[in-house]
């Protein structure tokens, strides 16, 4: 993503953010990656459009209405990953 605006990073500059920012990201994010589900869930379907695209969107949503999970499909079939 650097290179593509015209900004040069040697690598080993960016094994030292990893190493410096990740402990953070993970904190952080912790709520978010593993969400228990229990017995009960659902499947939603939608058609929404993505940089002037159609394309369905499934979301796995939980019995307290969080999400747990989503798939962005080009065919609408849910087993499908494109």
């Amino acid at each position: 993503m650097l290179s593509e605006r015209g900004i040069t990073v040697m690598h080993t500059k960016i094994l030292r953010w990893v190493q410096r920012y990740m402990p953070e990201l993970e904190k952080r994010g912790k709520r978010y990656v593993c969400r228990p589900v229990g017995g009960s869930w659902r499947c939603d379907e939608t058609y929404i459009k993505v940089k002037g695209r159609w394309i369905y969107l499934y979301r796995a949503v939980g019995k307290q209405g969080r999400m747990v999970d989503c798939l962005l499909s080009k065919k609408r079939n849910v087993g499908h990953r494109d």
